[in-house]
C-alpha cells in the first residue's frame, strides 16, 4: 500500500495475528518499524516514539530479541528525525545487541547510526560505521557473486555517503576515490536520490579542486 498508512496498519493487524499464531515475530516487528518510518517522514516523530516504546513492551512480552532491536531502531529513527542525534546513537547501538539479526538488518542499523553521526558532525565515526556496513554487503556478495546486481544500488548509496563525509571534511583525494568507486554502480537509471547525489558530489569535488 506504499504510503497509505491506514491500509498498511490494517495489514499489520493481520500479520500480527499470524505471527502470534505461529510464534514467528521477526517480520511483524520489521513491518511495524517500516510503518513508523512513514510517520517520521511526515513529521509525526512523537507518535513514532510512543509506538516504538509500545513495540519494545510487546517484544519483551513475546521474548523476541529481534523485536526489541526493531523497537530500538524505531526509537532511534524517531530521535534522528527530531534532530536528537546523540540520543539516537546510544539507542541505535542497543539495536545491534540481538544475536538473531540477519546481515541486512544489521547493515540497516549501521546506516541509521551513520546518519546520526553525520547529523552531529562526527565524520570520522560515520566513516567507521560506513566501513562496517560496506563490509557486511561485501561479505554477502563474496559468498554469492550473482547477488552483486541486487545490491548495486545499496553499494552505490554507501559510496555516495562516503562522498558526503569527505566533502564535509574538504578531503578532495578521498572524495575522488569514492566517486570513482561509485562509477562501478552508477547508471542513469539509479534511484533518483542517488542520481542527484552522484552528480552533486562530482560538483563538490570540482569545487574543492
Amino acid at each position: 500500500y506504499l504510503s497509505d498508512l491506514p491500509q498498511m496498519e490494517n495489514s499489520l493487524k493481520v500479520l500480527r495475528e499470524a505471527s502470534y499464531k505461529y510464534n514467528l515475530y521477526n517480520f511483524y516487528f520489521q513491518m511495524w518499524n517500516d510503518i513508523l518510518q512513514f510517520y517520521n517522514v511526515r513529521g509525526d516523530t512523537e507518535y513514532s516514539r510512543i509506538q516504538a516504546l509500545k513495540m519494545e513492551e510487546e517484544a519483551n512480552k513475546v521474548k523476541s530479541m529481534s523485536g526489541i532491536s526493531f523497537a530500538y531502531l524505531s526509537l532511534g529513527q524517531s530521535l534522528t528525525a527530531s534532530k536528537k542525534g546523540e540520543e539516537a546513537i546510544n539507542i541505535l547501538k542497543k539495536a545491534l545487541e540481538a544475536e538473531d539479526l540477519n546481515p541486512q538488518i544489521k547493515a540497516m542499523i549501521h546506516s541509521e547510526i551513520i546518519t546520526a553521526y553525520q547529523q552531529t558532525n562526527k565524520m570520522a565515526e560515520a566513516i567507521n560505521e560506513l566501513n562496517i556496513q560496506k563490509n557486511i554487503y561485501e561479505q554477502i556478495v563474496n559468498q554469492n557473486p550473482s547477488l552483486e546486481s541486487q545490491y548495486s544500488e545499496k553499494l552505490l548509496e554507501i559510496e555516495l555517503t562516503y562522498c558526503a563525509c569527505y566533502k564535509k571534511l574538504n578531503d578532495a583525494n578521498n572524495l575522488l576515490k569514492h566517486l570513482n568507486k561509485a562509477k562501478k554502480y552508477y547508471t542513469p537509471n539509479s534511484f533518483f536520490s542517488n542520481y542527484i547525489n552522484y552528480h552533486a558530489y562530482w560538483g563538490g569535488y570540482y569545487q574543492l579542486v
